[in-house]
């Protein structure tokens, strides 16, 4: 929409004991900044309930329409009730997933939304030149990992 990335998208990821939530995103080191705030002020609307009711639908029909095509392969639903039997939940869950989402509200889903991406408890990890530590330290603070590290 502003052109500042390449490609977005999120994530959650549960495990039985903790869970993953993230963000992705492949910008220009001069949109790096920019493309930061949007995203934060993207979750902020998303976590104090300031979607659209038409907005809200989308979303919603969405999840519901696009439930099915998960399990496209065999191992993909194999793999899913293996998942929840893991964290110990009924399949219920998933048999009654479209029900479940139909029934919610916007609220219900700003709420989770800050539950699963909480800016402030977020780490934000850029991969990128040094310099873009100036531009980056208004936003959070900034600390510089040698990638060697890591290896």
């Amino acid at each position: 929409k502003r052109g500042l990335t390449y490609s977005a998208s999120a994530y959650i990821s549960l495990q039985k004991d903790y869970g993953r939530a993230g963000l992705s995103t492949f910008s220009k080191n001069e949109t790096v900044a920019k493309t930061l705030d949007v995203i934060r002020s993207v979750l902020n609307d998303m976590t104090s309930n300031k979607m659209t009711e038409k907005e809200f639908n989308h979303q919603k029909n969405h999840a519901i329409g696009s439930f099915a095509f998960n399990f496209e392969k065999t191992n993909a639903l194999l793999s899913h009730l293996m998942h929840l039997r893991h964290l110990g939940r009924d399949f219920s869950s998933f048999v009654n997933y479209p029900e479940e989402v139909e029934k919610m509200t916007s609220r219900n889903l700003a709420r989770r939304n800050m539950e699963q991406f909480p800016w402030r408890k977020l780490t934000i990890v850029v991969v990128g030149d040094k310099s873009l530590a100036d531009s980056l330290s208004q936003i959070r603070p900034v600390q510089i990992l040698d990638y060697h590290s890591f290896l």
